[in-house]
């Protein structure tokens, strides 16, 4: 579905394992600093310039894209610092993400992955408030918390190339129910704290921190509710 904006607009074809989706960067009044990138399900190209148009390759899915002038800008993370991140991910889980993506990261130490192809667009002259899919954050301990969806990426990717995970904790139907109103999860997983995978039913259901006896509840509310199981 498109959105129609004024100003000067420039389209970006989004081409990945995903169907395509076409996306429009379009500039609006100066007076209001802020654009908005949008998708719109594949139609035919009917521009007749369409072969000036720069391609962004997206391998799974980018949010709405907010740019303004009051939001903080996203870093593209160089190789130091996303080995870092996966040298994490490996002691945590046993396993880091073999795709070939970029991390961006905002200033809530927040990550977010995607095509490395987004380099072709000039982010430094952007203000940015999401871009791409939020796959975790980086806490003061060095620890990678990983998102819902950043932890159902990786999982994905260890069942894909036969990897066995550590720091995974499987769910009764019970635990489930409690996990998604919200509640932490008393549970003897030894004295060490650490990051966990919860699991039910094969299903991932996130990442969780292990601390005292508890599994703590990360869930975003969003995502909270009554679960049937």
């Amino acid at each position: 579905m498109g959105i129609s904006l004024g100003g000067t607009a420039a389209t970006y074809n989004l081409v990945g394992s995903k169907p395509l989706l076409i996306c429009r960067a379009a500039a609006v009044k100066r007076s209001s600093s802020r654009a908005l990138l949008f998708c719109s399900p594949p139609r035919a190209a009917s521009s007749s310039n369409v072969d000036d148009i720069p391609l962004v390759a997206a391998k799974y899915f980018i949010k709405v894209l907010i740019i303004d002038e009051q939001m903080q800008q996203l870093a593209i993370l160089h190789t130091r610092e996303v080995k870092a991140i996966k040298d994490a991910l490996q002691k945590q889980f046993g396993y880091f993400l073999r795709e070939d993506y970029a991390y961006l990261q905002n200033d809530k130490q927040r990550v977010f992955i995607i095509t490395k192809e987004v380099a072709k667009i000039e982010l430094k002259n952007l203000k940015i408030d999401k871009l791409g899919l939020y796959f975790g954050e980086i806490m003061k301990n060095g620890e990678f918390r990983l998102s819902k969806e950043g932890t159902q990426v990786l999982v994905r990717e260890a069942r894909e190339h036969d990897a066995a995970l550590i720091n995974t904790v499987d769910l009764t139907p019970a635990q489930v129910k409690e996990y998604f109103q919200g509640q932490d999860l008393e549970m003897d997983l030894g004295t060490e704290s650490k990051l966990v995978i919860l699991f039910y039913n094969k299903d991932t259901i996130g990442c969780a921190k292990y601390k005292e006896g508890k599994i703590l509840n990360f869930l975003p509310k969003i995502h909270r509710g009554e679960v049937i199981v």
